[in-house]
This record gives structure tokens, C-alpha cells and sequence, in this order.
């Protein structure tokens, strides 16, 4: 995820978070509920159908990470994700950041 949301004006916010799914070929039925959910638990369930221009920057960031999770990747790589969010905000998003991960983690043998 980089500091930029890189987020495309001719989309609603569901289908930004969506984006990573749809190029991956994911089943997009789980992917528009994996957004959902994670859209809403960032605080942006209300704002699903609007466009990124109507977002303050701290929200547009937080549909950029909902965007990174909904495929659920193995690793995630962050670039100042949270330089745009108020303190409260960037403390729980890292806590989610972290549990996300925590919950996808899959072992590995080498």
C-alpha cells in the first residue's frame, strides 16, 4: 500500500476497495462483503456509493487500506498507510492492520 491512495474519481469507494479482487479474478461476491465489512469497521459504511473527491484524505486512506485487505494477502507492505489519519484513527487501524494479518496468517514450510 504506498503513502498516495491512488484511488480512480469514476468509482464509488465499494468498488475501489473491490479493485485488488476484481484483477485477481477473486469471487467478487466475497470480495463486495469482505469491503462491506471492512469499510464499515473503518468507519466509512455511509460513504459506500460516494466518490473518492467527496472524502476527506484520512477517509480515502482508510478505503485504500480496506482495498489492500479485501484479498487477503499473505504479506502486506506499508508506506506511511496512516500519515493522513488523526492519532486515534492511525492507533486503530494498526491494531487492525495487525490482527488482519495475524488472522491470515497461514504456515509455511521451507
Amino acid at each position: 500500500m504506498l503513502q498516495q491512495d491512488y484511488l480512480f474519481e469514476w468509482r464509488t469507494i465499494l468498488e475501489n476497495a473491490m479493485l485488488g479482487a476484481e484483477i485477481q479474478g477473486l469471487d467478487m461476491a466475497k470480495a463486495r462483503t469482505r469491503a462491506t465489512q471492512l469499510l464499515t469497521r473503518y468507519g466509512l459504511g455511509k460513504f459506500l456509493h460516494h466518490r473518492p473527491r467527496q472524502l476527506s484524505g484520512g477517509m480515502r486512506q482508510r478505503v485504500a487500506l480496506a482495498r489492500t485487505l479485501v484479498t487477503e494477502p499473505d504479506i502486506v507492505l506499508l508506506d506511511e498507510p496512516f500519515s493522513a489519519l488523526d492519532s486515534q484513527t492511525r492507533l486503530a487501524l494498526a491494531d487492525e492492520v495487525t490482527e488482519s494479518c495475524a488472522a491470515n496468517a497461514r504456515p509455511r514450510s521451507w
